[in-house]
């Protein structure tokens, strides 16, 4: 028997592009009873209190930002925790075991005491995620048995909840009715949270793909102060010094060449009659009276040789009321994700021919030219594959894009239908 813990973290979506740290700042508080404060307070203290990494620049001069630094979330945090007694105290610390603890630094440890914080402080934790791109609040886990400290390697992680704030909230003109637009300001009933555009507010993360794709470690400049290291903004107890109990991978296949769609429709299929997900709240109703649909296989743009599928679990109208996430080279469950309001966009991915209608004729402006380029349709080539990467322009793998040439330069068509001509990474912690 495994031991679960899920914290009460109301979902909000970050206000902008820029505002996921103080998304993040904004739920967490919350949950502890500062009650909803506004994103932009939040970032402007997160932004205006970093001590770190203020003069970088990349290869080509350009110089790299962070929207939120870690030690700007932890003043933050501090700040506005309306806890102020209590043994407790402080609830939050940035696990930079590299600095503090010379002998620490791994994803095991970070994720140990990300575990312990939940258990025993109740408290969610903000983890630095996709090498330093963004932050989510993970608020509740699945482990062999129920941590008893910091440092504590007797139990296996099997996966975590998060609260992930991405995507932004849409923008007046992305809005279907304008006089009920979105927030801010956030409310209980904002809508954050419904699916698509509105963001899903429960997540589980399998430990492989935690550890694959989410807490890989801040990776973005030599130089960076926290270049290398595992980020999360959890309690103040040591962490673990040796590595601990780990779940061994189940690899289905070989991996020699890509599991077939009929594969990973009998996977996802076996994963719906286990135990692998939530059977409570808005998992129960999300479960209920669906199938596997047609998968999505995606390359990884950052990875080599790496390849995933989505598979929509859809309704009897062709609605998804949740998705998993499979490995499509050796078939193990990554993901999986609940649609408190049955979502379309996955359920209706747009096919090659499709994305080539709703660009043709259009113009487009690329980085490097000077002249907006027509998108004349014989002229456009849409590659069979989906495609993703973590960047600006999608921090979710259920957000891939198609990848069309327009006479040569590449554009990138999201599951969504925004269309951009680049994707963007030199801006940390969005």
């Amino acid at each position: 028997m495994s031991y679960q813990k899920d914290l009460a973290v109301e979902y909000h979506q970050q206000d902008t592009d820029s505002y996921c740290g103080a998304a993040c700042a904004q739920m967490v508080l919350n949950s502890v009873g500062a009650g909803l404060l506004n994103q932009s307070t939040l970032y402007a203290d997160n932004h205006d209190h970093t001590s770190w990494d203020q003069n970088l620049y990349d290869s080509s001069g350009k110089k790299i930002e962070w929207a939120t630094n870690p030690d700007g979330l932890v003043w933050t945090l501090n700040h506005y925790d309306p806890q102020t007694t209590g043994p407790i105290l402080p609830h939050y610390y940035v696990d930079t075991p590299l600095h503090y603890y010379p002998n620490v630094n791994s994803e095991d440890a970070i994720s140990r005491k990300i575990a312990w914080t939940i258990q025993h402080y109740e408290v969610a934790p903000c983890v630095l995620v996709m090498g330093a791109q963004h932050w989510i609040v993970v608020r509740g886990m699945e482990v062999s048995k129920a941590p008893t400290g910091g440092d504590d390697t007797t139990y296996s992680i099997t996966s975590f909840r998060v609260n992930d704030p991405w995507p932004p909230v849409p923008s007046s003109n992305y809005w279907p009715n304008p006089t009920q637009p979105p927030p801010p300001p956030h409310s209980a009933s904002d809508g954050c949270g419904s699916g698509g555009i509105r963001g899903v507010a429960d997540e589980v993360i399998l430990y492989q793909q935690w550890q694959s794709t989410y807490l890989t470690g801040a990776k973005y400049h030599p130089q960076g102060h926290w270049q290398g290291l595992y980020v999360a903004v959890c309690d103040p107890t040591p962490p673990a010094t040796r590595p601990g109990l780990a779940v061994r991978p189940i690899r289905r296949f070989d991996g020699v060449r890509l599991i077939s769609p009929e594969q990973v429709l009998e996977l996802a299929a076996e994963v719906m009659k286990t135990e692998a997900l939530p059977r409570t709240g808005v998992w129960e109703r999300s479960l209920r009276d669906v199938n596997a649909a047609s998968p999505i296989l995606v390359n990884r743009l950052d990875r080599f040789d790496d390849y995933y599928y989505i598979v929509p679990l859809n309704s009897a109208n062709l609605e998804a009321r949740a998705a998993l996430l499979f490995d499509a080279r050796f078939g193990h469950l990554q993901q999986a994700t609940s649609f408190p309001s049955p979502d379309r966009t996955i359920a209706n991915a747009p096919n090659p021919e499709s994305v080539m209608r709703r660009i043709a004729g259009k113009t487009y402006l690329f980085e490097k030219y000077e002249a907006p380029l027509p998108a004349r349709e014989e002229a456009i080539h849409v590659l069979g594959l989906w495609f993703w990467k973590p960047c600006l322009e999608s921090l979710s793998p259920l957000w891939p894009f198609r990848l069309a040439y327009v006479g040569g330069r590449p554009l990138f068509f999201r599951i969504d239908g925004q269309v951009f001509t680049s994707l963007h990474e030199n801006v940390l912690g969005l």
